[in-house]
């Protein structure tokens, strides 16, 4: 553990995805968060998640996205910070932290968390409900295909 934090192999990425994939087929409604000013990773994750997911899915950017993944946005992203008690799940991909995807924060109500991420893990990691953090991989986009 790290500051409270467990480390990636005390919980197993087989694991994790498997909750991961239960949660996400079993949800009607998911709300897919990419990190503030997406890059083509965040944002190419996210798109890919929702495409993938036979639920009714959004996608919000909390302060849009950078210029080299512009051309990835259809129109349909979430600008403004959703209500969360819309979905049955809310998954953050590319961000370790709550302050990186900030002003979204963790949902108060019973709202299952998945984390698909690269990184370092950070306070997401700890809340999540699954957790696929795989830091050898180059890009999120990779654990989410």
């Amino acid at each position: 553990m790290t500051g409270g934090i467990p480390d990636v192999s005390e919980r197993s990425i087989a694991q994790e995805s498997e909750t991961a994939i239960a949660i996400l087929t079993e949800s009607q409604r998911v709300l897919v968060v990419a990190h503030r000013h997406a890059d083509l990773d965040a944002l190419g994750s996210a798109k890919g998640l929702t495409r993938a997911l036979p639920s009714e899915t959004a996608v919000y950017l909390p302060d849009g996205v950078a210029s080299a993944a512009k051309p990835l946005c259809s129109g349909d992203e979430v600008r403004e910070a959703p209500d969360t008690t819309a979905y049955d799940a809310v998954v953050v991909v590319d961000a370790p932290s709550w302050e990186r995807i900030d002003p979204f924060s963790q949902p108060s109500h019973d709202v299952s968390t998945v984390l698909i991420d690269h990184h370092t893990t950070g306070t997401i990691y700890a809340d999540a409900d699954a957790a696929v953090v795989d830091t050898d991989a180059g890009a999120t986009a990779e654990l989410v295909y």
